[in-house]
């Protein structure tokens, strides 16, 4: 933006915002030093600057004195005056950081585990891919990891017997229509003995039968089709349920594409967690196929990094309910 420019050619340390990535520090190499310097026991300070969405710049000063490392947070309205224009004064201090290999600052001011916040904070110092992010968007982000388990099993064409494609069809509705699917306000039949409401056929094929290759009698196979009703069963994921799968705060993030030979594409996404202070809580190669929609149609997906028990629930809405 036009006031982070103003900011960095006065020599500030800027976070650079952008529609197509994360923000990051756009002057990362006194961040650096000065984290070093804190390792090495000495006294300094340090500040990154953000223009927030409306309008207003906030200043987190980081410093170190006698061994206490702290954090000052000022926040300010250019277009206020006098007293009014500074709206927030506070000082924390960092419980723990850590600056890791993918160049993350990561640091915590609140004790662990408060419900309203995530351990860590995180400042990027390496300018995310724009081009790679995009596919983040696209493909990973629409659908994510909390009542799906697109991306949390091993499966291919021939092996689809354990995705549960019907919990996708909110997640896809919702990325088409800019909103999540109210079934009371579609008018969608509820079935008090399945416990799940009754997608009409065209509503649900015309949101999933092209995002997997399979034939038209292979989707209603593996999605529990009623010729009877013509209806697909779907589970809205509610506040009860979403609280059944409960999980760390999690930021996916496609790291590297390689093209295969059959014009399809294989995306390695590392699942990065601000409540973990890690990187890669767990990996996944995900392989599409780009349609001409800007979606995707989903080909297989492969864990390559897993530690069980930081990994979402894998199980299905209709499973997990029925546990709980």
């Amino acid at each position: 933006t036009r006031a982070e420019q103003l900011l960095e050619s006065a020599g500030l340390p800027v976070l650079r915002s952008s529609e197509v990535s994360p923000e990051y520090l756009g002057q990362p190499e006194g961040l650096r030093r000065f984290l070093k310097e804190i390792r090495d026991g000495k006294n300094g300070d340090y500040s990154v600057y953000r223009v927030t969405e409306n309008g207003k710049i906030s200043c987190s000063c980081f410093w170190q004195r006698d061994g206490g490392f702290y954090m000052s947070y000022v926040c300010c309205d250019p277009a206020q005056k006098g007293k009014d224009r500074v709206s927030i004064v506070e000082t924390y201090g960092i419980q723990d950081w850590d600056l890791s290999e993918k160049g993350n600052f990561y640091y915590r001011t609140f004790w662990e585990d408060d419900q309203h916040y995530a351990n860590y904070n995180r400042i990027r110092t390496m300018q995310p891919d724009e081009m790679l992010y995009g596919m983040t968007r696209g493909y990973i982000l629409p659908v994510g990891y909390t009542g799906v388990n697109l991306f949390l099993l091993d499966w291919d064409s021939h092996s689809m017997e354990n995705v549960c494609i019907n919990d996708l069809w909110d997640c896809l509705e919702g990325a088409r229509t800019g909103q999540r699917p109210d079934p009371e306000a579609l008018g969608f039949a509820y079935d008090r003995d399945r416990g799940c409401f009754d997608v009409p056929a065209d509503r649900f094929e015309a949101v999933l039968l092209n995002r997997f290759p399979l034939t038209l009698e292979e989707f209603r196979q593996l999605t529990d089709y009623s010729p009877q009703t013509n209806t697909y069963p779907w589970i809205p994921l509610e506040s009860e349920l979403a609280i059944l799968y409960s999980h760390a705060i999690l930021e996916p993030e496609v790291t590297a594409c390689r093209e295969n030979g059959d014009g399809s594409l294989t995306l390695t996404v590392e699942v990065d967690s601000t409540d973990w202070k890690t990187d890669a809580l767990f990996i996944h190669e995900l392989t599409i196929r780009p349609l001409e929609d800007e979606t995707c149609q989903y080909l297989g997906n492969k864990m390559i990094k897993v530690d069980r028990e930081t990994l979402p629930l894998s199980l299905s809405r209709a499973e997990v309910r029925g546990n709980g």
